[in-house]
């Protein structure tokens, strides 16, 4: 029953399924290069026990002429505030860093051999490329997919062509789960992670069956 009427109204849901996807898949794209991103000092702030209570901040692996180290900040340094606030762990410091956009600056406070000082370090963001090249690609596949199924809407491999755009951006979906969890609008949403969740494991589940189908077809 659900295949029939599928059948009899694929013209007219097309083009609203589309725009809904593309919708999703522009989402993708804003939250790679505005939400997830993570501040990237370019060194390595590693948890030292000082006490049983106690935990120092130390830096290591400061890239040599990164923002950290153009900062006048070397291994061994303290980590001991950010912007004035006291630092209560690597995950605090973190989500500190992680509030400010690109082009800021962050001020460090850092002790070094009893001496304390403060270092502005300019924010850099780290935007994971490799998401958002799934996500265009994604986009660029549905916008050819809608193209060749309004052409033929009942052909198979129109259809299976077009279901791997669609699956393609309900996959990367997953790319709005990343960043700083408490700074990620999202996390705010339980039902809305909840929905997100289900619609890219679907597509992930899905999409490698549909491209081998698809391609097993194809050259017949």
């Amino acid at each position: 029953m659900a295949s029939k009427l599928l059948q009899k109204y694929r013209k007219k849901l097309i083009l609203p399924v589309t725009i809904i996807l593309l919708l999703i898949g522009f989402i993708n794209i804003y939250f790679v290069l505005n939400i997830t991103p993570r501040t990237n000092d370019e060194c390595i702030w590693t948890p030292v026990k000082e006490s049983k209570d106690s935990v120092e901040i130390i830096f290591t692996m400061v890239k040599f002429e990164g923002v950290t180290w153009n900062a006048g900040i070397r291994d061994g340094d303290q980590f001991l505030k950010i912007d004035g606030k006291n630092l209560r762990s690597i995950y605090h410091a973190s989500y500190l860093a992680d509030r400010k956009a690109s082009g800021d600056s962050l001020l460090f406070t850092v002790a070094r051999e009893g001496k304390i000082f403060n270092a502005t370090v300019k924010v850099k963001k780290l935007i994971q490329f490799p998401q958002l090249a799934f996500s265009i690609l994604g986009i660029l596949w549905l916008i050819v997919g809608f193209v060749v199924i309004s052409s033929k809407p009942f052909g198979l491999p129109q259809i299976l062509f077009y279901r791997i755009g669609a699956l393609f951006v309900l996959y990367t979906i997953s790319s709005i789960f990343g960043g700083n969890q408490m700074l990620n609008p999202i996390y705010q949403y339980p039902l809305l992670i909840l929905l997100a969740d289900i619609l890219w494991v679907f597509g992930g589940i899905f999409l490698p069956f549909i491209i081998v189908y698809f391609f097993l077809g194809f050259p017949t």
